[in-house]
């Protein structure tokens, strides 16, 4: 199809790109002949259910065991339909498998318990069961007992608790005070150090989701760790998702695929930290032994292999439904799309039925006439908090959602509906005309009420009084800002759409586009409206013509559309979009031309095809009176721009698609050049599209510009950005070859969709979602998966909360997605709209490592008698702080090692300090060789003693004087005197002499304590 035919007539707008899906649905095959009862549960209130959702959100309690059970467990946890028992060397988890929040149950034989986060692998086995009221099933449902064990693990380990909560726990049990527990601690997190050598264990989460890390040392090996299971039938991996499947007594339980990842400081002072994570996957061993499998990894720095839950639900009902944008805020979910589903789950409704009626062309197929719906869901995906019907009685479809700081939700469309609900305060509160409108619309928090509600769009028969069909006028987008003033953008091919005095362009672009060539419907028809993209301000707060604050036209002479806005803090609007026109305004553009050629199945170097698309990116200033810039961005294909987010910087991210060879990516980014294939359908090819994704300083340079893709097509739509500069981008790919990284799905499911042209089918590979997270240099894919199963799939927004967890919204066909306790668990027989939420990876807990200084070693050479010298620094990671207290263990014979006193960690440079290590060298005195028996007494003076004695008696004989006799009897006299002074001492003293500190090579531990935290650094010594 010719890009102007995908961005002019109201037939191939984007609203009716992704509405054609629900008629789609009907040709292509789904897989599921299941279908949906028109029952579905009411929410509780919305203040309800918010209590609620924020007690979910609360960290698990941790009890320590003090005898209110079993002997041999040591903790105690309790989470939303599980409870858990720590012992020293085995777990018990107790799961309730009742699922009430789901409208509708699958037989037990088909339920699917996901208990990623549970997994709490010990050695051995508990030789007492947890008490009986401990394990005891509630009647009313049913419970599944699972026990799970860490072969070849440290026996008898004592875990401790990490982070004490305020909370105490209380047990009056009898009526014996002796029995009672009470102010039994509690903590946040449970730790098990040295569970396999080098190897720790850490359990932490919330109400409704237990996570555990492995926390690998340096030099340690995660081959070690190898799980057991007791009671399981059969063990498998599941391809598409690498998750790890157990067969137990008919039902299946599921532990989604690790995520696995290196902590890098950024800087030697330890100024903040970083993920690099690594590949790696379960593997299936004899015996159903299960283990990890880690990709190369640098040794050098601990490994942490942190599975992540997510959910996955279903929205809709048993006709076609679709999610076109998904918003988040800290108390839910918020999702709008359109459906034709007159069971469409709705609580707390403005409206709560479907407007029933026909839609379709006089002589054409008719269809029902969409309505737009708005629903909140809780975070977890367990329930709603709010959904409604949104429309009138012919076609009404939701593209766009925005939620301010009052969790008031802002949606923009297009309508046909006359009966339209809006606001008296509506700048246009009424249509004349069945004319196609933009619209914006401002629910309260509640969902139950409008609070603004308004049509846009030009006065009908300003094109002629028959031509009301190309006065037509599409919201593709909105933003809001803190003083609750809705942004939109779209397109429209009036020429009276009204805007402002000021603005930078009052006026439609015109009707000539390339070198003359008019809009046109087809070749065969008169020259027909080019559309123009719109820019529009509203302040929903003020009523009638007052509350527009600006509108403004913005394109060329040629099909031009707006598809994405972002806002800064200061009101600045950043739209994206796509354009076919030559003389699109541009301002300090880093492209500031659009590349020319021609696209399209049909395009040859002399004609045919169209003229090329290429995106747009434009700044425009916080009253629209001037472009701050504006550039194109493509190629020699066709680009569009179809998502837009801006950082607290100022710095615009956008994404789209493009089949442009040439398209400017910048070096160094994750994919330099685009995946050359060709893709045909119907007999006709054109180049495959990768996704792509941009970004733009506040400038208006070129930061980085990158293809995603593979050998498919490859689209993205949505794209959402946290405050580090990292961008996560949703969309849809059909390629076997995009890449991934760490991902939740590492392959396309494969499935084989067929589309009918004409009436005859055409076969294609099943698209799947996508979902990116790319680091803040455009170099490294954080993490890339697939999402769907064997039908279609694609995303169609991306939205993240305070916390930056991801939730993703789109449409599917295919069945078996849904995660345990979502909300809708069974896929509609015609398609469903879907909602899957990535929950952020839990910040490791702070800790230390022990390093030399710079220019420092962990190795000295000294000779004996010398000390040995360490200069050595505490690294905090993750904003530990605390009093590290050391020792020292390992020194050789004769030598002292002196570790600093404690030392004091409290912002996040390194604290340096010394460690000093005292040899002894050898004694210069000879050894005494003979002593008399069990005395310090030496013989060699009573020797010489004796030889005097003798020399005495023959003085005569040897000639001697007189005069030296007294001499000879002085000296036997001293040392004599000499044997008695050594002798000294009693008698099980032996003197010896000191060999001093062993000559050779010795290690040493260090070891640095504070609280939990515990690291050990080795220190070598060599003494010469």
């Amino acid at each position: 199809m010719p890009m102007a035919n995908k961005i002019g007539p109201r037939a191939a707008s984007l609203g009716f790109f992704l509405i054609a899906f629900l008629f789609v649905a009907w040709n292509i095959p789904t897989k599921s002949s299941r279908s949906i009862p028109p029952s579905y549960p009411i929410a509780s209130p919305a203040a309800s259910a918010q209590f609620l959702d924020a007690y979910a959100k609360l960290p698990l309690s941790f009890e320590v065991n003090r005898g209110q059970a079993g002997p041999e467990i040591q903790f105690l946890s309790r989470g939303h339909g599980m409870s858990l028992f720590l012992g020293s060397g085995d777990v018990a988890f107790l799961i309730d498998q009742k699922d009430s929040r789901a409208p509708h149950r699958q037989p037990l034989s088909e339920t699917v318990q996901d208990i990623s986060p549970l997994l709490l692998p010990f050695s051995g086995t508990l030789t007492d069961k947890p008490a009986a009221s401990e394990l005891q099933p509630d009647s009313a449902v049913a419970s599944h007992l699972l026990r799970m064990s860490l072969l070849a693990a440290r026996h008898g380990l004592q875990g401790a608790g990490v982070g004490p909560l305020p909370g105490k726990a209380n047990y009056f049990i009898g009526d014996d005070p002796k029995n009672w527990q009470t102010n039994l601690e509690t903590y946040a997190k449970v730790k098990y150090e040295g569970i396999y050598p080098g190897i720790d264990l850490l359990y932490y989460g919330n109400q409704q989701r237990l996570e555990y890390d492995f926390v690998v040392a340096p030099g340690s090996s995660p081959k070690q760790i190898q799980l057991a299971f007791e009671g399981v039938d059969h063990a498998r991996i599941d391809p598409p998702s690498g998750d790890l499947v157990l067969d137990s007594g008919g039902a299946e339980v599921r532990f989604q695929k690790p995520s696995i990842y290196q902590v890098n400081e950024e800087s030697s002072t330890g100024g903040g930290v970083s993920k690099h994570f690594v590949d790696g996957d379960y593997t299936l061993e004899a015996d159903n032994r299960i283990g990890f499998n880690v990709a190369a990894y640098d040794s050098s720095k601990p490994l942490v292999i942190d599975p992540v839950l997510s959910f996955f639900t279903y929205l809709g009902g048993m006709l076609p439904d679709v999610a076109l944008h998904v918003a988040a805020d800290a108390t839910g979910v918020y999702v709008v799309g359109t459906t034709v589903s007159p069971d469409f789950p709705t609580a707390s409704a403005f409206s709560a039925s479907l407007h029933a009626s026909i839609c379709g062309a006089p002589g054409g197929k008719s269809f029902p006439c969409p309505d737009v719906f708005v629903t909140k869901l809780k975070s977890d995906g367990s329930g709603i908090l709010y959904s409604t019907y949104l429309g009138g009685s012919r076609s009404d479809v939701g593209i766009g959602i925005a939620v301010d700081s009052n969790q008031q939700a802002y949606v923009v469309g297009e309508t046909e509906s006359m009966d339209f609900p809006t606001t008296n305060s509506g700048f246009q509160s009424s249509a004349a005309s069945r004319l196609a409108r933009a619209f914006l619309t401002k629910l309260s928090s509640s969902g139950s009420q409008l609070l603004y509600s308004t049509y846009l769009g030009g006065t009908p028969g300003s094109r002629g009084a028959l031509s009301d069909y190309r006065n037509d006028t599409f919201a593709t987008a909105v933003a809001v800002d803190s003083t609750e003033r809705a942004y939109i953008v779209g397109y429209t091919r009036s020429n009276s759409l009204p805007t402002t005095p000021g603005v930078v362009q009052p006026n439609a672009g015109g009707n000539s586009g390339a070198g003359g060539v008019q809009c046109r419907r087809s070749i065969f028809v008169s020259p027909d409206a080019c559309s123009d993209g719109f820019v529009a301000k509203f302040d929903t707060k003020a009523s009638s013509s007052g509350s527009l604050l600006y509108a403004t036209y913005l394109g060329g002479s040629y099909y031009d559309a707006a598809t994405g806005i972002a806002i800064d803090s200061t009101g600045n609007a950043y739209v994206v979009g796509a354009t076919l026109s030559d003389n699109f305004p541009v301002v300090a553009a880093f492209q500031p031309s659009r590349t020319p050629g021609r696209c399209g199945p049909f395009a040859s170097p002399g004609g045919g095809g169209h003229v090329c698309a290429s995106a747009f990116v434009a700044k425009l200033n916080t009253t629209a009176s001037a472009l701050v810039y504006s550039s194109y961005l493509g190629g020699t294909g066709d680009t569009a721009a179809l998502g837009v987010a801006v950082d607290s910087s100022g710095n615009a991210y956008l994404t789209g698609t493009t089949n442009a060879s040439d398209f400017p990516a910048t070096a160094g980014v994750a994919q330099h050049s685009l995946d050359t294939a060709t893709c045909s359908l119907a007999g006709k090819s054109v180049p495959c599209p990768d996704a792509f994704v941009a970004k733009v300083s506040s400038a208006g340079l070129l930061s980085y510009a990158t293809f995603l893709g593979g050998s498919g097509v490859d689209v993205g739509f949505g794209i959402a950005v946290d405050s580090t500069g990292n961008a996560y981008v949703a969309g849809v790919t059909n390629s076997t070859n995009f890449p991934t990284a760490s991902p939740v799905q590492s392959a396309l499911a494969n499935g084989t969709c067929t589309i009918r042209i004409s009436g005859t089918p055409f076969n294609f590979n099943c698209p799947d979602a996508f979902l990116i997270k790319l680091d803040p240099a455009g170099a490294t894919l954080v993490y890339s998966t697939y999402l769907g199963g064997n039908n279609v799939d694609f995303a169609t927004g991306v939205a993240l909360d305070a916390s930056n967890d991801v939730y993703v919204a789109g449409g599917t066909l295919s069945p078996g997605l849904a995660t345990p306790g979502a909300f809708q668990s069974i896929l509609g027989s015609k398609g469903d709209a879907f909602v899957f939420k990535i929950a952020a990876s839990a910040p490791p807990p702070p800790t230390l490592t022990l390093t030399p200084t710079a220019g420092g070693s962990t190795s000295a050479t000294v000779r004996a008698g010398q000390t040995a010298t360490y200069n050595l620094q505490i690294n905090p990671i993750g904003g530990f702080t605390g009093t590290v207290s050391f020792t020292c263990a390992g020194a050789p014979a004769r030598a002292t090692c002196n570790p600093p006193s404690p030392v004091s960690v409290t912002g996040n440079a390194a604290v340096p300090f010394t460690v000093t290590i005292n040899t002894t060298a050898a004694s210069a005195v000879p050894p005494v060789l003979w002593r008399i028996p069990n005395t310090r007494v030496p013989v060699w003076p009573f020797a010489f003693l004796l030889l005097v004695v003798l020399v005495l008696a023959s003085r005569s004989r040897l000639g001697f004087p007189k005069w030296r006799t007294p001499l000879l009897w002085a000296g036997a006299l001293f040392f004599v005197s000499l044997s008695l002074l050594v002798g000294c001492g009693g008698p099980n003293t032996v003197q010896t002499h000191n060999p001093g500190t062993p000559l050779g090579t010795s290690t040493l531990t260090l070891t640095g304590t504070s609280g939990s935290v515990s690291q050990n650094l080795s220190l070598t010594l060599t003494v010469q």
